[in-house]
């Protein structure tokens, strides 16, 4: 008896998984392409503006466009979490996004159709540490974010 039921969890899983799973996107077809503009090197303390530009390879219709930024490994951040909607690493966003998660981490942009790029700068305030500071940013349409894409924001501080 308890086999049976092992196998019919275990069928009932595999099919969970394929469910959940189908529409993904094999290897980077359907993700967001890209990329960072950014100073390799950096004082501390200074303002400098990350230009990040987005193609929507399609198929369909981004909604809206989230850019997320995490820490990369234990690595000092650039944009470390911020309270209550601001973050004192960043200085300015242009355009003005859509809406600001409470960390201030997350933002929501405007939507994009299929084979059009958009461009977001943020004005970012380096860190006083010497040394290598670093962020990954993920790009991802808000109504799949499993078709996520990310780039590595990293400069040099006082190199």
């Amino acid at each position: 008896m308890a086999a049976r039921i092992a196998i019919g969890l275990a069928v009932l899983l595999a099919g969970a998984v394929y469910i959940a799973t189908r529409d993904v996107p094999v290897g980077s077809e359907g993700r967001p392409v890209i990329s960072v503009e950014f100073p390799a090197a950096s004082e501390p303390g200074s303002v400098q503006t990350a230009t990040f530009t987005i193609t929507n390879p399609g198929p369909g219709r981004m909604n809206s466009v989230f850019l997320s930024f995490a820490r990369v490994g234990i690595d000092p951040p650039i944009v470390e979490v911020g309270v209550q909607h601001e973050n004192p690493n960043i200085v300015s966003i242009d355009p003005e996004p859509e809406a600001i998660s409470l960390e201030a981490v997350v933002f929501r942009f405007a939507g994009l159709d299929e084979g059009d790029t958009m461009t977001v700068s943020f004005d970012l305030k380096i860190p006083e540490e010497r040394g290598i500071v670093a962020n990954s940013v993920t790009a991802y349409p808000g109504e799949d974010p499993q078709r996520a894409k990310g780039v590595r924001l990293q400069t040099e501080v006082g190199g």
